[in-house]
């Protein structure tokens, strides 16, 4: 696979969605077949974020922590509703199969509510021209550490080899998430814009003619990210000042769109980023 500008590739599951090219797995006798369908969900003002770091395995400590975390109901998201990327190597543990041994992008769309998290999984590997949504959805349940699985039975019945193969390597997605989302309530580092490349900049040229809002670039997080140092800084007036974080925040234009200025850190930031106090 060339190399995966992961701006360009959420723009095209964007437009995926927005334009009816979406696939979904449709069980057709003893096979699969994927068909093209249109969504009804707008991902265009969804927050996205691309996590980076160790993203292969979930580390069994840090994922009993998310879980008990979630039984406590403290597990929360950056907002109510957005997404997370993942880029996986084409010998990632999670494809059994060995006749998918290609690079795969995962794109979870999470919504959070009083009783739990919803998501819905996107998939994209390279072979395909255009992303497909996953044939599970899930559900996270506060006060339990419970991933449960459903199935649109109008999809079809599908073969069990499929089911088993699907379902072990979204599950090791999931946990893999919950281990990020756990590890942002403690790591110190600051989000920054993901580049796009000539595919999100087309993109957001026609959008912008059809009077469409552009797509805002993902955050990226780097979990290995050395911390920023602590100490503070004197100013004019020979006094420290006090090491903290400017909140991220959206910037609003007169045309309509609208730009993300992430978290800044102030004279060396001060404990995690504030990527929880986001949530509205």
């Amino acid at each position: 696979m060339p190399v995966i500008n992961p701006q360009d590739q959420f723009t095209l599951l964007v437009e995926d969605c927005r334009l009816g090219w979406l696939r979904r797995p449709i069980a057709h006798k003893d096979r699969v077949r994927f068909e093209a369908f249109k969504p009804n969900v707008d991902l265009s003002d969804v927050p996205v974020f691309w996590v980076q770091g160790e993203n292969i395995r979930p580390d069994l400590e840090t994922l009993v922590k998310a879980m008990e975390r979630l039984e406590q109901r403290t597990l929360h998201l950056p907002y109510p509703r957005c997404a997370f990327f993942t880029l996986l190597p084409a010998d990632h543990p999670g494809i059994i199969d060995a006749k998918f041994r290609y690079a795969h992008l995962y794109v979870i769309l999470i919504d959070e509510d009083d009783e739990g998290l919803s998501l819905t999984p996107f998939m994209k590997h390279e072979t395909m021209d255009h992303w497909a949504r996953q044939v599970f959805e899930l559900f996270i349940p506060f006060g339990s550490n419970d991933i449960i699985t459903s199935i649109d039975p109008s999809w079809g019945l599908y073969p069990d080899d499929f089911l088993m193969a699907v379902h072990t390597s979204l599950v090791s997605r999931i946990e893999l998430l919950l281990c990020d989302l756990h590890k942002l309530t403690s790591v110190t580092g600051q989000a920054k814009p993901a580049i796009s490349g000539k595919v999100a900049d087309r993109v957001n040229q026609r959008r912008d003619k059809l009077g469409l809002p552009g797509i805002a670039p993902m955050r990226i997080i780097d979990l290995n990210a050395p911390p920023p140092e602590e100490r503070g800084k004197s100013g004019p007036t020979g006094v420290t000042r006090k090491p903290h974080w400017r909140r991220g925040t959206w910037r609003h234009y007169k045309s309509g769109k609208a730009s993300w200025v992430g978290p800044v850190a102030i004279h060396g930031g001060g404990g995690p980023p504030p990527w929880y106090e986001l949530r509205q």
